[in-house]
């Protein structure tokens, strides 16, 4: 029988089946010199793998790779011996693992062991690395069958080499290093790009803490990204991991389940809903996984989740970026205004998510978002008194139609509530900074422009407006968003929404203007305008509470005060 394919450094060999003395099969192979070599004993190969198994060292934990499998003698004594043992063999032939499975001679469990055959050495151990990523770092065992290695040299020697190698390096053991020994930390920050990954590895770095981005993108696969983080991990050996919006983690879990399984813990500072983004993440609860929202509202819905550690940490403000500017400073899209609002109109995202929901659901989804857009509260509140047939109609829905009916609903509801602020601005003749959607729903009384670069142009702005105003998005049900501490770090004036939180964060009426209703928006702009001197009292005082108290190094240095505690 001649093997299909030369798979390995060695030429393909050629099988011979037989019966040994003792009447159960034995193989033989004519090797690459051409010689022949048996694999199994010609007299009594059960005997021969029980002898071979009383020599390995194996203790059963972890992970055991089999080089050479024969017709698997040896591999069903150690799966005997080893109950708790998960078993890989790699084989040079396709055909040994054919005739084994063929004459019964091994119990090809999936739960236990897996069969890698016919492919080239690097694929094997590729293969290898990835299930042990994929169990949480096991520990690695070797055991090889000697008449397969004198066989093929070739082929099982560089795989031998490698494993032998690793299993010397203890790759498991160095990612279970104690965390926060040194009074630096080492912070491992999951960069995909988000905006406030710069802020963050700044305000960690002036806090004097070490920090080491792990590139990904979104289109990242979980193997390469697991296999990066491994390797990241075992050079900077970091006291935890951190992320903005859980990035990086994937909705099967393997991420998390490999970090806790090195008991590395890791943080996400979650800067929109937790409920939109964690609802098709379920496998993602662990010990080791501590949630900061910045949404107090959010804490019970995560806890019930199942996360040990959630956290309050609002929003802050990076006073390097957002600052006052004079005049003589260059401004790449200096514009005067007024009135000034920077926001999405919430279109494009509300289109692309109500094409994704069932049209049986789009009357539920309207009405929903109406009650949102004037009560302003979060939609699990409104999705609690629907009636009984739409509520079953809901839970019928698989995590990703749930996901994106919710986000449906969200985006539509912030549109209406924006749209109904920023109507009250019309007698100031405004300018809107943001998506081209704001053109389907507001008329020439709005001077409607390009949105905003975050960090180039947008200090500019807020510095050239005379009253900046804001509108929340309705997936905050109490938290305040950006522009509460941007706005006032460039020192300028902000016109904003009331929020609960707020009351917390600034002395409303004193460091920051508010409105509870859309109505009282164009008196308090019609003062604010009017009065200059008012004005700069709040902007001075709003500017010193956030320097005081409100810049991402606090936030910071909150978030790593939790991990310690925690984690150390």
């Amino acid at each position: 029988m001649k093997h299909g394919s030369n798979t390995s450094t060695d030429p393909p060999g050629l099988l011979r089946l037989s019966d040994s003395r003792t009447g159960v099969p034995t193989l033989k192979t004519i090797c690459p010199d051409g010689a022949e070599r048996l694999l199994h004993s010609s007299y009594d190969p059960l005997r021969e793998a029980r002898d071979l198994v009383n020599r390995c060292s194996f203790d059963g934990r972890g992970i055991l790779v089999v080089l050479g499998l024969g017709l698997g003698y040896h591999v069903a004594e150690l799966a005997r011996r080893y109950p708790e043992a998960r078993i890989i063999i790699i084989e040079a032939l396709a055909e040994c693992e054919r005739l084994a499975r063929q004459h019964e001679t091994l119990d090809f469990d999936p739960e236990r062991l897996t069969c890698l055959s016919g492919i080239t050495p690097a694929e094997a151990l590729q293969r290898v690395t990835e299930s042990q990523l994929q169990s949480g770092m096991p520990p690695l065992a070797l055991f090889a069958l000697p008449a397969a290695l004198a066989a093929f040299p070739g082929f099982y020697q560089p795989i031998r080499d490698k494993l032998a190698a690793s299993i010397d390096f203890d790759l498991a053991g160095r990612l279970r290093q104690r965390k926060f020994q040194d009074r630096s930390r080492r912070v491992l920050l999951f960069d995909c790009g988000y905006h406030l990954t710069r802020e963050v590895a700044s305000a960690l770095e002036q806090l004097g803490h070490q920090v080491e981005r792990l590139k990904f993108t979104a289109k990242s696969p979980v193997g390469q990204f697991l296999g990066d983080l491994v390797s990241s991990i075992a050079a900077f050996r970091p006291d935890f991991c951190l992320t903005i919006n859980h990035l990086g983690f994937d909705e099967e879990g393997a991420v998390a389940h490999f970090l806790c399984s090195i008991e590395m813990p890791s943080a996400s500072w979650f800067v929109d809903s937790p409920d939109l983004i964690l609802k098709g993440f379920d496998r993602n609860v662990s010990p080791f996984s501590a949630l900061f929202v910045w949404d107090r509202d959010y804490l019970v819905s995560m806890r019930k989740a199942g996360f040990e550690s959630v956290s309050y940490l609002p929003l802050g403000t990076d006073p390097g970026t957002f600052r006052p500017l004079g005049t003589s400073e260059p401004a790449p899209t200096r514009s005067a205004a007024q009135v000034g609002f920077v926001g999405n109109s919430m279109t494009t995202p509300l289109r692309e998510k109500r094409d994704k929901i069932r049209n049986s659901l789009h009357a539920v989804s309207d009405r929903l978002a109406r009650q949102m857009s004037t009560q302003r509260k979060l939609l699990q509140e409104f999705i609690g008194m629907l009636g009984s047939a739409e509520q079953r109609q809901l839970d019928m829905l698989e995590a990703r139609e749930r996901l994106d009916f919710e986000q449906a609903v969200t985006w539509q509801a912030t549109l209406l509530y924006r749209l109904a602020c920023v109507e009250q601005l019309r007698g100031f003749r405004p300018v809107i900074r943001g998506d081209k959607g704001w053109q389907t729903l507001l008329d020439r009384d709005f001077t409607l422009r390009p949105p905003l670069d975050y960090y180039r142009e947008l200090p500019y702005f807020y510095n050239a407006c005379t009253v900046n105003f804001n509108a929340t998005s309705l997936q905050m049900g109490t938290a305040v968003n950006q522009r509460l501490f941007d706005v006032p770090a460039c020192g300028a004036f902000l016109l904003t929404d009331h929020q609960e939180s707020l009351e917390e964060l600034f002395v409303e009426g004193e460091e920051v203007i508010t409105y509870r209703d859309a109505a009282e928006i164009p008196g308090l702009v019609r003062f604010y305008l009017a009065h200059p001197a008012a004005r700069q009292m709040v902007v001075d005082r709003g500017r010193d509470r956030v320097l005081r108290q409100h810049t991402y190094r606090h936030r910071l240095q909150t978030l790593m005060e939790t991990m310690e505690k925690r984690y150390a």
